[in-house]
């Protein structure tokens, strides 16, 4: 077989001149092959797909050169980052602006909230100290009572008998009646006189020091809310007379309420208790956080 040449013009097998880069060709045309090439350089060849986020450059392959910083196409947006964003947008799941304030008390920053347990618990010892104290307090006062009582003989009383002998009335002596009472109203004096020199020892000890007997043992401390320190002589007055009327009007039921309502507090986060949250009080736990209390010598 022969094999084809530059030869005659109506040979079949005859090979085509091919034209210089830029020269005319036998149509009078310059050929388009080298200006195709030039068009297809950067395309991709057949059957492949161009690389991932690159393409052809428009509006969509901007990058981050764009104002704005949109990512370019085919690029997704950095996770937690909103498209058309240059900064970083906060984590999932938190607010602008950072983590919430887990104190919506300023007086108590840094402080530690206590548990409705502790409170309840700090309660009930001081119901109960109190009670044995005043017990005690009761059974001293009333000892001239009893001991006027044993000292009355048997024969001072003077005895009336009806017409069939029986005895209608015992009447003491006018001195021995004198001397009973004036021990009774001896007794009730000196426990009253007791009972408000401890009252006005725990007023204070709680205005000024936010302590009780159970506070004192379990390390809190009652302060105002607003400014860290113990609620005052005013509102301490008022709070406790608030909770000895309710319980009295009541018959208790109010007073035990009081004491159980630490646990019904679902909203500040403190375990606020009915009386406390009237008077803006809070009970910090000073053993496990920052004890806000400052005494007055410090501020002067």
């Amino acid at each position: 077989m022969s094999t084809p040449t530059n030869g005659d013009a109506n040979d079949p097998w005859r090979r085509p001149t091919e034209p210089q880069q830029g020269q005319p060709s036998s149509s009078g045309r310059h050929d388009a092959g080298a200006g195709w090439d030039q068009a297809r350089q950067g395309q991709p060849g057949y059957g492949q797909q161009p690389g991932y986020g690159q393409g052809n450059p428009g509006p969509f392959n901007q990058g981050q050169g764009q104002p704005g910083g949109a990512p370019a196409w085919g690029q997704q947006p950095g996770y937690g980052q909103q498209p058309g964003q240059g900064q970083q947008g906060p984590g999932y799941g938190y607010p602008q602006g950072g983590y919430l304030a887990q104190n919506p008390y300023p007086g108590v920053e840094g402080a530690k909230p206590t548990t409705a347990g502790l409170q309840i618990a700090a309660n009930f010892v001081d119901n109960l100290i109190l009670s044995v104290v005043l017990t005690i307090i009761g059974f001293l006062s009333f000892i001239p009572v009893f001991v006027t009582a044993a000292s009355l003989p048997s024969t001072s009383s003077s005895r009336t008998y009806d017409e069939y002998g029986t005895s209608t009335r015992t009447r003491l002596t006018q001195e021995q009646a004198n001397a009973l009472v004036g021990s009774v109203v001896g007794s009730l004096v000196i426990f009253l006189v007791l009972f408000l020199i401890i009252g006005v020892i725990l007023w204070w000890w709680l205005a000024t020091r936010g302590k009780s007997i159970g506070n004192a043992i379990f390390g809190l401390r009652l302060v105002h809310q607003e400014t860290g320190q113990p609620l005052g002589w005013g509102p301490t007055f008022l709070r406790g007379l608030l909770m000895w009327a309710a319980s009295a009007v009541t018959g208790g039921i109010m007073g035990l309420l009081f004491w159980l309502s630490p646990l019904f507090d679902s909203t500040s986060g403190w375990f606020q208790s009915w009386q406390d949250k009237l008077f803006k009080g809070v009970v910090i736990n000073h053993k496990l956080g920052r004890d806000t209390y400052t005494p007055a010598s410090k501020n002067r």
